[in-house]
């Protein structure tokens, strides 16, 4: 898939105006108290489930994804519209939601002046995701990786975009390029379920709906963890899956 580039600052995309696309569980730590995880593989996270109308914000201690990161998770859902993932810098963003019940993958890196538009990535499935099935979702962000070339020797190059397998039927869809996406910086806050309003990239637009359903075995591979105990589940509304 090759690098797209977004005529908007994004936040148009984030709240709903979007592009045609093309498929196929811990006790939450108390506000202003460090973030606990444990390292990826260790044990399966947790299993939320999302009313709407709410979000769990993590702040994570010791974890860096400025430059490249992987994150993994199982959803299911049978809404059309939310947002599941959202994480942001000084001045890019990152954006995992539905939308007309397909996944969109989103990493924007505005320019300083907003003249040149907006460069980044743009990763659609093929179909819709909203059929009450759990979903394993994996996203690469200028992930680095090896291959054997043929002549002998090996090449460095990086994956960004994400794939989609179907936990019971096997189905995967992949949607991925080896473009090194350059000049994006993402802070450590991950936002899962939907966003605050005053965050910088979503603030003065139209807040993104909220994601409906449940959310299960969410890890970042780069620094090994799982996200499980949360710094702020949004009302209180976020409980664990049946």
């Amino acid at each position: 898939m090759r690098q797209e580039k977004i005529h908007a600052d994004g936040r148009e995309l984030l709240s709903g105006a979007l592009p045609e696309g093309k498929m196929l569980r811990d006790k939450p730590a108390k506000p202003g108290r460090k973030t606990v995880t444990v390292a990826a593989g260790a044990k399966k996270g947790p299993c939320f489930q999302f009313p709407g109308g709410t979000y769990l914000e993590f702040k994570l201690d010791d974890f860096n994804i400025t430059d490249h990161a992987h994150f993994s998770m199982l959803f299911k859902t049978v809404a059309e519209e939310g947002v599941v993932l959202y994480a942001e810098g000084p001045d890019d963003y990152e954006a995992v939601f539905l939308s007309q019940g397909k996944i969109h993958y989103l990493i924007a890196n505005p320019s300083p002046s907003g003249v040149e538009g907006t460069s980044g990535g743009y990763y659609v499935s093929d179909a819709a995701v909203n059929n009450g099935t759990w979903l394993r979702l994996d996203l690469w962000r200028n992930w680095p990786r090896q291959r054997r070339l043929r002549g002998g020797g090996m090449e460095n190059y990086t994956d960004t975009g994400m794939v989609l397998r179907d936990v019971a039927g096997g189905g995967e869809e992949r949607h991925l390029d080896n473009i090194y996406h350059r000049g994006i910086e993402i802070s450590s806050d991950i936002f899962i379920g939907g966003v605050r309003p005053t965050l910088t990239h979503v603030s003065g637009s139209t807040a993104p709906p909220s994601f409906e359903g449940m959310i299960k075995e969410m890890e970042e591979t780069r620094n090994e963890r799982v996200l499980s105990l949360y710094y702020l589940n949004k009302n209180g509304l976020v409980k664990r899956c049946p």
